[in-house]
């Protein structure tokens, strides 16, 4: 039999379009970095579980549309409704209604004793302090469609491209106190403030403002690209890895000068850099309605992640490797985790279609005692344009990580390998091989008589289930070339 030869498991998601290109996919799965220190340069774990933290309310229809850390309490918008709580979790406290629907911002100020809470969602905005939630009705103010805060000033958007702003830690809008987001007079979608400016999108361009020294107005406008934001919900800061340097950023889904989609993009300064795949940027076209797509970004463990999800859709881009991930719930083809807030050491997610809030947590097996299901599928195996015969396939896998369990499939995990022709039309049954009860590291996963594949190579796929380590460091392969 040949020596065996190492294959790449990939390093994350981005499916061809019709499958012949190439399936490579990681399902609920992210890739940790070893570098010279591992036995291989990446090892490709599966994501954080996730835990309960609370639920709001009574109705289960109410999902969890935005949730803001203020200092000893999370804020929550579930459905029409506004609750607080506390680090403990559990029940949450109803603090007042807000009627409408949409995409919600929120900002806070440093007033004191109480800092300030501004809340905009369609038009409508509302004012939290102390336990109190007010309906805004401020005469100055137009309708606004976000709310950003910057060095204690709130920044109301209006979408004419109009900027409003407060004084220093109040809620008061002047007349007078306005901006003009006028450099390319395209209106505005979104505003995200990253490290000194305070950026207001438009459907075609982007405008970077600071606060200035002196004057009648705090703010001047440093300059302006011309591309806009696609989707307001996919814009985030985000804290990105580059060469083990973390730094301000932001993501979002981009456009062109004229205002068609671009692709998902990251600020490296003030020049946009291409991030999505072809992959990606098909899902965005896809989607009937930019409005409704939603994002969140956390750092977890020293790594830092963004994600986004559409109508039936979720994809992870992980800044520190540069890949996209597929992360989706049991029940369902997008992952339940939508906005996302840091809030007393934990990372809070809101449930997209409930009324409940998760922790991420990397040392959890499973989602609340769900099983994660684990899936990676591999790029291609071929030696066009010949044929070739696989006598055996060998996979490094994390061995030995059985749970103490009476569920066999708990004690003794299984991997379950199959494989694709013809670029996922059909796939081969299924084969089960065992990774070995806790502590059995010497168990190797090799399987024998793989058959036959002509030019259009063989794509594998492996998967796990069972609430227990799940890791892949490398695979191989033992290949007999056939005539031409």
């Amino acid at each position: 039999m040949p020596e065996p030869t190492p294959v790449s498991f990939g390093k994350g998601s981005n499916k061809g379009r019709t499958g012949q290109e190439g399936l490579a996919e990681f399902v609920n799965a992210y890739l940790e970095k070893r570098g010279e220190t591992g036995k291989a340069p990446f090892v490709a774990y599966a994501r954080p579980g996730l835990v309960n933290f609370a639920t709001l309310g009574t109705d289960s229809a109410d999902a969890v549309r935005a949730v803001f850390d203020l200092d000893t309490i999370l804020l929550t918008v579930a459905g029409r409704r506004l609750y607080s709580l506390t680090a403990a979790g559990g029940a949450a406290a109803f603090v007042g209604g807000i009627p409408a629907d949409g995409l919600v911002t929120m900002a806070a100020n440093r007033a004191a004793p109480h800092r300030q809470v501004v809340i905009v969602c369609d038009g409508l905005y509302f004012t939290y302090q102390n336990g109190v939630l007010t309906v805004g009705s401020d005469p100055d103010l137009p309708p606004p469609i976000a709310v950003i805060e910057k060095g204690g000033f709130f920044i109301f958007l209006i979408a004419d491209g109009r900027v409003f702003f407060t004084d220093v830690n109040d809620i008061t809008v002047d007349p007078l106190d306005l901006l003009e987001a006028n450099a390319n007079a395209d209106g505005l979608i979104m505003g995200v403030v990253r490290g000194p400016d305070a950026i207001f999108a438009g459907p075609k361009s982007l405008e970077f403002w600071q606060l200035a020294a002196g004057g009648a107005v705090p703010f001047s406008r440093g300059m302006s690209i011309d591309m806009g934001c696609w989707a307001a919900g996919s814009m985030q800061k985000v804290t990105v890895q580059v060469n083990d340097k973390l730094v301000d950023s932001i993501i979002w889904a981009a456009t062109d000068h004229k205002g068609q989609l671009a692709g998902m993009y990251v600020l490296d300064g003030f020049t946009p850099i291409k991030i999505s795949t072809s992959e990606v940027d098909r899902l965005l076209r896809g989607e009937a309605d930019p409005k409704l797509i939603r994002s969140a970004a956390w750092t977890e463990e020293g790594k830092a992640f963004y994600v986004i999800s559409g109508a039936n859709w979720t994809r992870t881009y992980d800044t520190g490797v540069g890949e996209w991930y597929n992360w989706r719930s049991a029940d369902s083809s997008k992952w339940k985790c939508g906005v996302h807030a840091h809030f007393s050491g934990l990372a809070v997610f809101g449930d997209q279609a409930t009324n409940k809030l998760y922790v991420a947590r990397p040392d959890v097996l499973d989602d609340m005692g769900g099983p994660i299901q684990w899936q990676i599928i591999t790029p291609p195996v071929h030696m066009w344009p010949k044929g070739f015969k696989v006598p055996a396939v060998y996979v490094d896998a994390l061995t030995g990580v059985g749970i103490n369990s009476a569920d066999e499939d708990q004690a003794n995990p299984i991997l379950f390998i199959d494989y694709t022709r013809d670029g996922g039309q059909s796939w081969a049954a299924q084969r089960q091989t065992r990774l070995g009860p806790q502590g059995q590291r010497w168990v190797r996963i090799k399987e024998r008589g793989f058959g036959k594949f002509d030019h259009n190579g063989m794509t594998l796929r492996l998967s796990a289930f069972a609430s227990a380590v799940k890791g892949i460091q490398g695979m191989a392969v033992t290949v007999e070339p056939l005539g031409s």
